[in-house]
């Protein structure tokens, strides 16, 4: 079972952004926490996944780290709805309690 196509699988640890389009007080910090919570929970997926190559796993791990960094980050920020994001994040365990995550967030990406 291959789950990166090339050398990361989420996260590009390489590439960085430049300045937003949108002001910062108008990002929506609970969307973008939610898609970084779905990409940890397919990283952590990979992570302990049997068929995962020792490669694969070793890198989950560090995209892992990337994932967590970036929701703190968003969680911190103004626009951030607590409500929103337990809405949210109940879906996505939802999805992934039910054995449809990996499926849907592997075709995201």
């Amino acid at each position: 079972m291959t789950f990166q196509y090339g050398s990361f699988i989420v996260y590009d640890e390489s590439a960085h952004s430049g300045p937003s389009k949108v002001p910062y007080d108008r990002l929506w910090a609970s969307k973008h926490w939610l898609t970084h919570y779905g990409n940890l929970r397919y990283l952590e997926f990979i992570a302990a996944h049997p068929d995962a190559t020792f490669t694969e796993k070793a890198q989950a791990r560090r995209e892992i780290v990337l994932a967590q960094r970036k929701m703190d980050y968003w969680k911190r920020h103004p626009n951030w709805n607590q409500e929103e994001v337990a809405n949210g994040k109940a879906s996505v365990d939802r999805m992934w309690n039910a054995g449809k995550g990996a499926e849907r967030t592997a075709t995201e990406h």
